[in-house]
């Protein structure tokens, strides 16, 4: 006896239709209350035979439906998602748990959700972008949704390397930089290096890859029962007594304003710096340039000290104008910023702009998106039913052939058995004649040996009572005498 395991797809009289887990449909007698859909254990004992005609129709009908939708699904996977190999799994837990699935250029090609926190922070637009990215969109969704606050602030990210190429600290080093870059808040990131796992016992436990790791090496039911990282990380010193986990605080850039009034100051003081270092050199060029001119007239003493007084008026008159220069310097600097401050608020006001366009535009697109999808979905449904159709039409026409093939060829068994059997007639008229003809053979030469034989015993009868009478006579003889 073997034993099944399918999904009824058909209930059809006294009898179902499944659809066994290799793949191959069987026609089984109903047990109980049977529904379409229904999963169901069986035996080859429950196995029913279906001679009729429809009955075949029926099952290349639902074969033929089934290759189709697998056709339309195969295609959809082509399109949506071109089955790259997965180079290594990164999972990113808050409270919101999700796995990353990777190509070996980082870009996320397969996003799995572990709960319903975590479907709130993903979409099918993350797909077949950078790692980078998708993190900054989940860390900032994140936050959004108040799953990350100052107060909830911890996130693990584990990493399994399926193929060896890739190297684990740049997928770190990338997690690290976007976490740094997109959370408002000082975010605790603890890290795992998963290796050796049990794929197929992780991908039954229905947890992500970093939890799975957390639940078979520390605290199974502690993992289930916990409501958030943040929570669960209170008993870090005991979790890294069993885990290979590491922590890091990751703080938080300065916002972009604050940057840009830094870059503000900075070239301020800069400026100031390089004016204030040329001033000199200027001064100090000049006192070197009157130094010269003194030594030069020290033999004209009474002509020195009018020289003396009109280089220092000049000197005078040049700190004044440097003065001057200074201030009109200081006033640039202030327009300057002054400007600056207004290029910032331009800029920002430009960005919010281009954000606001952007969105729009993106909302315009996933608009499109769905439009174009609805009709594809459409356009896909129309040609699984034509194929349908053509393949219910090709079975049909199949079967029409092989009914005619198979008549064609009943025809012409019953012409070559009826041809064997005047064959075979003649062979056994030939054979009993040959019979006959050796039986008689046979009978006269078994005549021939019995009247031979029938001599044979006459002559020896003859001889005996010969024999017989000779010694009858010797006894006669003999008493006369």
């Amino acid at each position: 006896m073997e034993l099944y395991r399918g999904k009824v797809v058909k209930i059809e009289g006294d009898y179902a239709i499944v659809l066994s887990d290799t793949g191959a449909f069987h026609s089984i007698k109903i047990k109980g209350h049977m529904v379409v859909s229904q999963e169901i254990i069986y035996t080859d004992y429950d196995f029913v035979k279906i001679k009729n005609k429809s009955s075949i129709k029926k099952r290349y009908y639902y074969v033929a439906l089934v290759a189709s939708l697998l056709l339309v699904i195969y295609i959809g996977c082509i399109f949506n998602n071109p089955s790259p190999s997965v180079y290594a799994i990164v999972s990113i837990d808050i409270n919101p748990s999700v796995d990353l699935y990777l190509d070996k250029d980082l870009q996320v090609t397969k996003i799995k959700a572990h709960n319903i926190e975590g479907q709130k922070i993903i979409s099918n637009e993350l797909l077949n972008r950078p790692l980078e990215d998708v993190i900054s969109n989940i860390v900032k969704n994140s936050e959004d949704n108040n799953y990350i606050t100052s107060n909830k602030n911890s996130i693990l990210v584990s990493t399994s390397v399926i193929e060896y190429n890739v190297d684990v600290n740049t997928i770190k080093d990338t997690v690290t930089n976007a976490v740094q870059q997109t959370s408002h808040n000082e975010i605790n990131l603890y890290s795992i290096d998963v290796e050796n796992i049990d794929m197929n016992k992780w991908k039954e436990s229905k947890m992500s890859i970093g939890m799975y790791e957390m639940a078979t090496k520390y605290n199974y039911d502690r993992i289930k029962e916990r409501t958030s990282v943040t929570e669960l990380m209170e008993e870090y010193e005991t979790i890294k007594d069993n885990v290979n986990i590491n922590k890091q605080i990751i703080k938080p850039l300065k916002n972009k304003k604050d940057q840009n009034k830094d870059s503000e100051k900075d070239i301020n003081n800069k400026v100031n710096i390089d004016f204030d270092n040329k001033k000199q050199d200027f001064i100090k060029k000049i006192i070197n340039e009157k130094n010269k001119i003194k030594d030069n007239i020290d033999h004209q003493d009474h002509e020195a000290n009018d020289v003396d007084d009109k280089m220092d008026g000049v000197i005078d008159q040049i700190e004044e104008t440097i003065n001057q220069v200074d201030d009109g310097i200081d006033e640039t600097i202030d327009q300057v910023g002054d400007k600056v401050n207004e290029t910032i608020d331009e800029v920002e006001d430009k960005i919010e702009e281009t954000t606001d366009q952007v969105e729009d535009k993106v909302d315009e697109t996933i608009d499109q998106v769905e439009d174009k999808v609805d009709e594809t979905i459409d356009q896909v449904e129309d040609k699984v039913d034509e194929t349908i159709n053509e393949v219910e039409d090709k079975v049909d026409e199949t079967i029409d052939e092989v009914e005619n093939k198979v008549d064609e060829t009943i025809d012409q068994v019953g012409d070559k058995v009826e041809e064997t059997i005047d064959q075979v007639g003649d062979k056994v008229d030939e054979t009993i004649d040959q019979v006959e003809d050796k039986i008689e053979e046979s009978i006269d030469e078994v005549e021939d040996m019995i009247d031979e034989r029938i001599d044979q015993a006459d002559d020896e009868i003859e001889e005996v009572l010969d024999n017989v009478e000779k010694n009858l006579n010797k006894i006669i003889n003999g008493l006369g005498d």
